[in-house]
């Protein structure tokens, strides 16, 4: 459904956004950020399905 989708979508924006803060704060580069970001969205999926 539309609505799932959106859920999914906000929660993984909002991991993105914590990474991004994190990146910053402890000064990591691109290829950790990214590696970050893209583990954070998974979790974030992940956590939603199972709830």
């Amino acid at each position: 459904p539309i609505k799932h989708e959106k859920a999914v979508a906000a929660l993984a924006a909002l991991a993105a956004a914590a990474v991004d803060g994190l990146v910053e704060t402890k000064g990591l580069d691109a290829y950790d950020r990214e590696k970050l970001k893209y583990d954070a969205k998974k979790k974030a999926e992940a956590a939603y399905e199972t709830y």
